[in-house]
């Protein structure tokens, strides 16, 4: 199978970055579920899409945007409280699961996302889903966009800039990549349709295709 030109760059990539919601799982429904729990407890008109606008920020950073920080404790154990308990509404897009274990056997690959470690680590358990390095909020402050970790990873891994690529479906996962200095593809069925590139894949299997077929 030949490589369609917009993911060349895919090429001798030996580090490969992932985001999580939007381009492993689709979590929509269990974050609207975690988000009324906020509503009813916290007794917040805040609506969810309102809340959904900024998915990609941690999740402090979101209640930061829509004026609701003061209330980041109680926010943040009931949507921690509600994810968990509906964590069946969590759904792998097609392709993932070949995809991640596929590279975690050749390559090496890497988590960044804005979901609390907790949470992360249920989710890849039920899953099965192996990754080299999984990075949350917890582990860097500031968290993306700021590229502090894609730099710390290239110096310990000893790679260039040009090894490595992020794929994400958010605005903010482009300014991530875009601030770091690497490539980025764009999941284009994630969330993030507003994001328009060239590089872009439409499934996860058109990713293990040009990965592993080329």
């Amino acid at each position: 199978m030949m490589v369609k030109k917009n993911l060349k760059i895919l090429t001798n990539k030996k580090l490969i970055i992932f985001d999580l919601d939007g381009v492993i799982i689709n979590s929509k429904k269990n974050m609207f579920l975690a988000w009324s729990s906020v509503r009813y407890e916290l007794k917040t008109k805040i609506s969810f899409k309102k809340y959904f606008t900024f998915i990609g920020l941690p999740f402090y950073q979101i209640l930061n945007k829509i004026n609701f920080e003061k209330n980041y404790e109680k926010a943040h154990f009931f949507y921690n409280k509600a994810a968990i308990k509906n964590q069946n509404k969590i759904k792998l897009y097609p392709g993932a699961k070949k995809i991640v274990n596929e590279l975690y056997k050749k390559r090496t690959i890497c988590l960044v996302t804005s979901k609390s470690k907790i949470r992360t680590k249920k989710i890849l358990k039920k899953f099965n889903l192996k990754f080299n390095y999984i990075f949350c909020p917890e582990d860097f402050t500031p968290f993306k966009p700021n590229p502090k970790i894609i730099i710390n990873l290239k110096n310990k891994l000893n790679l260039n800039l040009s090894e490595i690529v992020y794929i994400g479906d958010m605005p903010i996962d482009q300014k991530f990549a875009k601030r770091a200095g690497v490539d980025f593809i764009h999941a284009s069925y994630g969330y993030g349709k507003q994001v328009k590139l060239k590089n872009r894949i439409h499934d996860l299997k058109e990713l293990n295709n040009k990965i592993f077929k080329t």
